[in-house]
């Protein structure tokens, strides 16, 4: 399948309002996997559902600080712009300006 269907069949299922922060037996949301695998305009649409943004997985891992960690910065502003606990940190200690800092990632750091 093409990205494209991928897309349009969540869409399709986003259209069921389905609970949009069921999580998987590790702990990930929606949200979070989006954010993993980088799927910007996926997550995009998803914000539209108003998904919990400070939902961690069972690592303590939040979308904003896996967007960091990915060193995606159109996800992190996405992100940003629904006001997620930017402070927020995984169970080992880290947050997302360490992630963006870790990741060399100049545009991340500014942003938060």
């Amino acid at each position: 399948m093409s990205k494209g269907t991928y897309t349009e069949i969540v869409r399709l299922l986003l259209g069921k309002n389905p609970n949009v922060d069921l999580c998987d037996k590790s702990g990930n949301s929606p949200l979070i996997q989006l954010c993993r695998k980088k799927h910007t305009e996926k997550v995009r649409f998803l914000l539209g559902k108003n998904p919990n943004v400070d939902l961690c997985d069972n690592d303590g891992c939040k979308p904003l600080l896996m967007s960091c960690i990915k060193n995606n910065i159109g996800i992190a502003q996405l992100l940003i712009n629904h006001k997620p606990n930017i402070n927020a940190k995984t169970y080992d200690g880290g947050n997302a300006l360490y992630f963006g800092a870790l990741n060399g990632n100049e545009g991340i750091t500014q942003l938060l």
